[in-house]
């Protein structure tokens, strides 16, 4: 991974753990806290992740397809929405890979 990506992706975990913080902080601040409001907040804001990484991937099969078959698509379009894409899918699996890391950590702690 180039230093650019890095740089990327490391902006990109940071947008997502701000988010999780703030959905963390916005759960607590309200006195009585319900059971599964946090991971609620968490799985939603995982779930609307995957299906912008989604979106994004599709919308960069469609312009290499049209590209493809000679459609009004200029090239630095196609390149620029499949890095888009590529860059959506290592961040996805930053994060994904940081999520493993710390439920190890967790399940190795000893009560």
């Amino acid at each position: 991974m180039n230093p650019i990506q890095t740089t990327n992706s490391q902006i990109g975990i940071n947008l997502l753990q701000d988010k999780a913080l703030g959905a963390l902080q916005s759960n607590t601040s309200g006195g009585q806290q319900q059971p599964g409001a946090v991971l609620d907040s968490f799985g939603q804001i995982m779930q609307n992740s995957m299906e912008k990484v989604n979106t994004l991937q599709a919308e960069a099969s469609k312009a290499i397809n049209t590209y493809a078959t000679g459609g009004p698509v200029p090239l630095h379009q196609v390149m620029v929405s499949f890095e888009k894409a590529s860059l959506a899918l290592d961040l996805t699996m930053q994060v994904r890979n940081k999520v493993l890391q710390a439920y190890q950590e967790v399940s190795h702690l000893s009560v």
